[in-house]
C-alpha cells in the first residue's frame, strides 16, 4: 500500500467521521428542541393554571361576569381590575401563539395555534371585555395588538 490509497483511505475514514459526528449532533439538538418544548409548555401550563384559580375566587368571578356584559357599568376600582385580567390574558395568548408559530410546523403547533385562537376569539367576543379592549387600546396600553390583529379577532 502506497502513500496515496493510505491518503485516500484516511480521507474516506475522515469523511464517515465527519458523518457520524453530524448524525450525533441531529440528534442532541432534537434533544434539546423537545427539553426546550417541555418547559415552555411547562411554564404555559403554570399561567393558565393561575389564571383558572384566580377565576375560581368569588369576587374575581362576580367581576368577570359583570365586566363580560357591561365595561361601562364598572366603578373604577373593578375597571382596574378587570383591566388588569385583560391585560393578563392577552399576555398568555399572545406568548402561547407565539412559540406554536416559531416552533417546527406540525400538528401539535398548529392544533396549539388553533386553540389559542379559539380562546381568544371567545374572551374577546363578550361586550364588556371588548369595551375594556377599546379602552386599553385608546390608552396605548396594549402590548399585543399585534397579536389581536394577527389573528384576525374584530374587536
Amino acid at each position: 500500500m502506497n502513500l496515496l490509497e493510505l491518503g485516500a483511505l484516511a480521507q474516506i475514514a475522515g469523511a464517515i467521521a465527519i458523518i457520524i459526528s453530524l448524525i450525533l449532533v441531529l440528534i442532541e439538538l432534537r434533544k434539546t428542541l423537545q427539553q426546550h418544548l417541555l418547559s415552555n409548555t411547562l411554564a404555559r401550563s403554570i399561567e393558565v393554571e393561575k389564571m383558572h384559580y384566580q377565576q375560581m375566587d368569588e369576587s374575581m368571578a362576580n367581576l368577570i361576569v359583570k365586566g363580560r356584559k357591561s365595561y361601562v357599568d364598572l366603578d373604577e376600582n373593578e375597571k382596574i381590575r378587570l383591566e388588569s385580567y385583560v391585560l393578563q390574558k392577552l399576555a398568555i395568548y399572545s406568548r402561547g401563539y407565539a412559540i406554536a408559530a416559531a416552533s417546527t410546523y406540525g400538528q401539535p403547533t398548529q392544533h396549539l395555534k388553533h386553540r389559542i385562537k379559539t380562546n381568544a376569539e371567545d374572551f374577546l367576543s363578550y361586550q364588556g371585555i371588548q369595551e375594556c379592549y377599546k379602552d386599553l387600546e385608546k390608552r396605548d396600553l396594549i402590548n399585543e395588538n399585534y397579536f389581536v390583529k394577527e389573528i384576525e379577532i374584530v374587536v
